[in-house]
């Protein structure tokens, strides 16, 4: 790497960097911003292509960087709250049982019960993999005890920002590994052949499906998954 290029590297990372500031004071998503945009930027000269504004670009990807995980957070964190108080009733199955029941598949109970259990598997194995022990304490209060960001920041003697942001980060990384476990397992991938399109539906089903496990706990989905299907 010459010097030229060592400088406008450092340039566009800069850029990132304060594109990213002009929307969040997170140190961590503004680092993460910027090591995308520079990954970005060297992908793009590579191939032959680099921006001819490189700063002004790479303020816009910085902040836009920002914004999109800011939203993927929120989005996320909007389907978990829903675990201590509205899971109360059959909605959450029939819609579960809506995603796997599809006239092309025609799954029965049992089928549909070890096509869950599986999965769950797969995603508790991912999550073992993927967290370090802070994450699995957030997801341990928070799934299993139910706890809110802010009980668990003032317990774990965290921000509840860093909470947040914990649990954000884990969760995502661990639906794009799953989703890729499910696409290679030619069983699981048939049964969930409606979300595997879309990384982001994959991930909402996911996340709603572990706030239902926690919420009621397996036994009572597969009863229900037992009463709704053949």
């Amino acid at each position: 790497m010459d010097n030229a290029h060592i400088r406008i590297l450092g340039a566009v990372m800069e850029s990132a960097e304060s594109g990213a500031r002009s929307i969040t004071s997170i140190t961590d998503l503004i680092q993460d911003a910027r090591n995308e945009v520079g990954l970005c930027y060297e992908l793009r000269r590579a191939k032959g292509d680099p921006p001819l504004d490189f700063k002004g670009w790479a303020f816009i990807c910085g902040k836009n960087y920002v914004i999109r995980n800011i939203n993927i957070g929120r989005r996320d964190i909007e389907l978990s709250s829903a675990i201590a108080d509205s899971l109360t009733d059959s909605t959450e199955e029939a819609r579960l049982i809506q995603l796997i029941d599809q006239p092309s598949i025609r799954l029965d109970a049992t089928d549909a019960i070890a096509a869950i259990r599986n999965l769950i598997t797969i995603t508790i194995s991912i999550i073992e993999t993927k967290g370090d022990p802070i994450d699995l304490s957030i997801l341990e209060l928070h799934y299993h005890e139910h706890k809110t960001f802010s009980k668990i920041a003032e317990e774990l003697d965290l921000s509840e920002d860093c909470v947040r942001k914990r649990w954000s980060r884990l969760l995502l990384a661990v639906s794009v590994e799953v989703m890729n476990a499910v696409k290679a397992d030619s069983k699981l991938a048939k049964v969930f052949s409606a979300i595997l399109d879309s990384p982001q539906d994959f991930r909402i089903s996911l996340l709603g499906l572990l706030s239902l496990v926690s919420a009621k706990g397996l036994p009572a989905i597969e009863a229900a998954i037992e009463t709704m299907m053949p």
